[in-house]
């Protein structure tokens, strides 16, 4: 596979399929270097950050992931996976209260978005309130 690749480590998108292919396999660490290449080659693309929150996500490091994601959301507001993992995320810290904000927002994008209502529903059941909770339906 490196003499396939050769030449091309300046591609972002190959450093986002090898670093994917990483994850695949199960191998988080491995995924993380291929997406800081990503990051370092497009830094202003949210993507790379979301990719890479993911893995730094699977390896336990959740402080690194969540400010990952946190880049991906203010470099675009409108890109709804950061939103949700963010949301996701501090929900199962029990930083409820910002968890909530994030996951408002999320659902303001795919109001559909199965997930999204269900984790907004556990977090109105944690909190005793369902006041100020987006209706289902």
């Amino acid at each position: 596979m490196a003499k396939t690749l050769e030449g091309q480590d300046q591609s972002p998108e190959i450093h986002l399929m090898i670093g994917q292919a990483h994850l695949g396999l199960n191998q988080p660490e491995q995924a993380a270097q291929s997406f800081q290449k990503m990051v370092a080659l497009t830094p202003s693309q949210p993507d790379g950050h979301f990719y890479l929150g993911g893995a730094y996500f699977k390896q336990g490091q959740f402080s690194e992931a969540l400010e990952e994601w946190r880049i991906a959301a203010q470099l675009d507001p409108q890109y709804f996976p950061p939103l949700f993992a963010i949301g996701a995320l501090l929900a199962g810290q029990r930083n409820f209260d910002e968890a909530r904000q994030w996951l408002t927002r999320a659902l303001a994008l795919r109001p559909n978005h199965g997930a999204t209502r269900f984790e907004l529903g556990r977090l109105a059941y944690r909190l005793n309130n369902t006041t100020g909770f987006a209706p289902i339906g």
